[in-house]
């Protein structure tokens, strides 16, 4: 295989390595501002539209959480919806007429973000026992929140190393044409970028679920809902594959696809080895063919051999007829 099928090998790997980059470019470009076409990309949507603080039948652990939703939805500070995204989150109204969502603000981008719904509600002014050191929120609310913003930060870092692996792994995958030490070389980096990609996805995947449970668990009597963002989690699950699927391929090339040429042979000339290659012969075409007449010059002797029996009849000029032999000198 020549440098030419070298290519093709390696085109393969290329393609989902580009394929991961966009999906992880996506992640970073989805909901982060009210207008776009990526307000639907984000990894959880909390729907308090039908909110209803003044419910019945709560616990009594509840209670002091009751009060404070009481108090902030009087004063217009808990929206209608709340998306969250990878940099921040966005709220906004319901349109009743139209049944749509509409978002009216996104806070500012932050590093490592996660979302407080204590902070963002104000909770913690409505709360008469924060002296005491415990949560205002519900027990399995304050768990979900408490474990999403311990591992947000990991996660965020996570998404960024397999971003910064992924791209390099596309500016080495050049060399890779070229030997298959780049091969090598580019697989490393593959693996380290699909490792960092699968755990920021997984981590993802597990951080929301457990808290939209914490939302749905805490604040179902509430008449609130949380679901999944299913374009983000489909958009980083389908990245993963690619990054897996590239670092496959990039080992494949590793031990096969060789770019030197199958008909490359090897000989040792005056102490030194030199390549030569070897053209297959046209078939139908003239080769000349030993002689049992001509001795060690026709090569049908063997070793040993120093005259020739006798010798051929020669054409005029006098060139071996043993070369054409059904040629004819013109003569009737």
């Amino acid at each position: 295989m020549g440098k030419g099928g070298r290519i093709a090998c390696i085109f393969t790997p290329y393609l989902l390595t580009v394929g991961a980059l966009i999906c992880l470019i996506l992640v970073a470009l989805g909901l982060y501002k009210s207008s776009g076409p990526m307000t639907n990309v984000y990894f959880v949507k909390a729907d308090f539209k039908d909110l209803d603080p003044d419910s019945t039948g709560l616990a009594n652990d509840l209670l002091p959480f009751t009060k404070g939703l009481q108090q902030a939805d009087a004063q217009g500070i808990i929206h209608d919806f709340y998306l969250i995204g990878f940099w921040n989150h966005c709220y906004g109204k319901y349109d009743t007429k139209s049944k749509k969502y509409q978002i009216e603000k996104c806070t500012d981008r932050k590093t490592r973000y996660w979302f407080n719904p204590v902070d963002e509600w104000g909770l913690d002014e409505f709360d008469d026992d924060k002296a005491d050191g415990k949560s205002i929120m519900p027990e399995a609310l304050d768990k979900g929140v408490s474990a999403y913003k311990k591992v947000a930060g990991w996660m965020f870092i996570a998404f960024v190393v397999a971003f910064v692996t992924t791209a390099l792994e596309m500016i080495v995958a050049i060399a890779a044409v070229f030997s298959r030490w780049g091969s090598l070389v580019v697989t490393i980096i593959s693996a380290v970028s699909s490792f960092f990609y699968f755990a920021a996805a997984i981590t993802a995947t597990a951080m929301y679920t457990v808290f939209i449970s914490g939302v749905n668990t805490s604040l179902k009597p509430y008449k609130v809902k949380a679901d999944l963002g299913k374009d983000m989690f489909a958009i980083i699950w389908i990245g993963v594959a690619f990054s897996l699927a590239s670092g496959i391929f990039w080992m494949f090339s590793v031990c096969c696809c060789s770019g030197r040429s199958p008909y490359g042979h090897t000989e040792r000339r005056n102490g030194s080895i030199s390549r030569r290659t070897t053209a297959e012969k046209t078939p139908y075409t003239y080769e000349r063919v030993s002689s049992p007449y001509s001795g060690a010059r026709g090569g049908g002797a063997g070793d040993g051999a120093t005259a020739p029996l006798t010798s051929m009849p020669q054409a005029p000029g006098g060139r071996d007829m043993a070369y054409e032999p059904f040629r004819h000198d013109g003569r009737t």
